[in-house]
C-alpha cells in the first residue's frame, strides 16, 4: 500500500472538467471563445524553463525543460492511439535511472480505469480508478475493490476533500486488516487552469520544477488550487486579460526564499 501511494503521488489524472471527454481544450469554468495553449514558461528571472510542442490536433507531443545553461533537463513525450494518450514517456538527461513510461488503459466509455508505470520494460507500479455516475473520478481502488483514496467534490468541480486509507501498523491481536484515515482539504480560485493540450487526460505535472505537493487533487480539479489547508502551502496567481494564470508563485508555510518561487506562462492562441 505504501509503495503504491508513493507512485500514486507522483502522477495523476484529470476528469470531469468538460462536457466532452475527448475535448482537446476543456472548459474550466469560463465561456470565452478564445482558446490558448501554453507555449513557454519562464522563471522569476525570465530564464526559459520549459517549451511545449503540439500536433495538428493541438494535443501535447512533448514538454522539454531547460536548466540554467538552457540545455534539456527532462522531457515528457506523449504517444497517442485512436486520438487518446496511450503512452507517456519520461526522459531524464541528467539522471537516466529515473526514466520510465506510463501506459494508460481505458474502458468502453473512454475513461481511464488503470495506468501502469514501467521502467526498463518492467512493471513497477499501477493504479486503478473508479468513477461517479456523473463521470468525475471517485476513488483509487486496490485489487480487492477497496476504495483506499476517495474524493469529495461537495457539488463543485474541484477536489475539496480527499480521504486516504493507510494500513494501521498497530497490533490488533487478530488477522483483520485495520486502516487509519488521512484527510486532505483544499481551496481553489474560480479561474481557468492553463491548457497544456492534454484534454481530460492528465498523467503528469506539465509545469517545470513545480514539485508534486497535492498533485493528484490539483490535477483532477477544474480550477487553480490556491491552498493546501493541512500543509499551509499557498499558490498565488496573477491573471491575464483572458482569465488565465500569467504567473504562479508557490509559498510554503514558515519558509522564506531569497526571491519568489514564481513561474511566468506564455500562451499561443488557436482555433
Amino acid at each position: 500500500m505504501k509503495k503504491i501511494l508513493f507512485l500514486f503521488i507522483a502522477v495523476g489524472i484529470i476528469a470531469g472538467c468538460s462536457k466532452d471527454d475527448e475535448s482537446n481544450s476543456p472548459d474550466h469554468g469560463n465561456n470565452s471563445q478564445k482558446k490558448f495553449l501554453v507555449s513557454r514558461i519562464f522563471d522569476y528571472n525570465n530564464n526559459l524553463r520549459a517549451v511545449y510542442t503540439y500536433n495538428d490536433s493541438n494535443r501535447l507531443l512533448k514538454r522539454e525543460t531547460k536548466d540554467d545553461a538552457n540545455n534539456p533537463s527532462s522531457d515528457y513525450e506523449i504517444e497517442y492511439e485512436n486520438g487518446k494518450a496511450k503512452n507517456i514517456k519520461y526522459i531524464d538527461y541528467k539522471y537516466p535511472q529515473f526514466n520510465h513510461n506510463i501506459v494508460l488503459i481505458y474502458n468502453t466509455d473512454g475513461k481511464i480505469i488503470r495506468d501502469e508505470t514501467y521502467q526498463y520494460g518492467k512493471l513497477i507500479g499501477f493504479k486503478n480508478y473508479a468513477y461517479y455516475s456523473n463521470g468525475k473520478l471517485k476513488a483509487m481502488v486496490d485489487q480487492a475493490g477497496l476504495e483506499w483514496y476517495s474524493v469529495d467534490y461537495n457539488n463543485t468541480v474541484n477536489a475539496l476533500h480527499t480521504t486516504i486509507l493507510m494500513e494501521d501498523d498497530g497490533d490488533l491481536g487478530n488477522t483483520a486488516t485495520a486502516y487509519r484515515e488521512i484527510f486532505r482539504d483544499f481551496r481553489y480560485d474560480d479561474k481557468k487552469k492553463p491548457d497544456f493540450g492534454l484534454g481530460t487526460v492528465f498523467q503528469i505535472e506539465p509545469l517545470p520544477y513545480f514539485g508534486d505537493e497535492a498533485l493528484f487533487e490539483k490535477n483532477i480539479s477544474c480550477n487553480n488550487m490556491t491552498t493546501f489547508i493541512g500543509s499551509g502551502t499557498q499558490w498565488i496567481y496573477e491573471y491575464n486579460d483572458d482569465g488565465l494564470p500569467k504567473t504562479i508563485e508557490t509559498r510554503w508555510k514558515d519558509i522564506e526564499t531569497a526571491e519568489p518561487m514564481m513561474l511566468r506562462l506564455e500562451y499561443t492562441e488557436y482555433k
